[in-house]
């Protein structure tokens, strides 16, 4: 499997509350598949492993900011669509 270190900066998630939401559904959006087959697994101190799509990457947390991206190798992820 591949793996994808990103750094991720949520606005609106004060202290990346709820933000397991937001980073499946960037992640479904990155890897384009279904929200449903992304599991989001906290590792405590704002960090996340990510997996499905038979695809994994590692997530940190950071905000709040004026943005909200996920910045990655490949580029940049918009995700104000996954926040409600």
């Amino acid at each position: 499997m591949r793996r994808v270190n990103l750094l991720v900066m949520l606005a609106i998630l004060s202290a990346c509350k709820a933000s397991e939401e937001a980073i499946a559904c960037a992640a479904s959006d990155y890897w384009e598949c279904s929200v449903d087959a992304v599991v989001v697994e906290s590792l405590g101190a704002n960090s996340y492993a990510v997996s499905g799509c038979e695809k994994e990457m590692h997530v940190s947390c950071k905000g709040p900011s004026d943005g909200c991206i996920i910045k990655a190798d490949a580029g940049v992820l918009p995700t104000r669509q996954c926040i409600e």
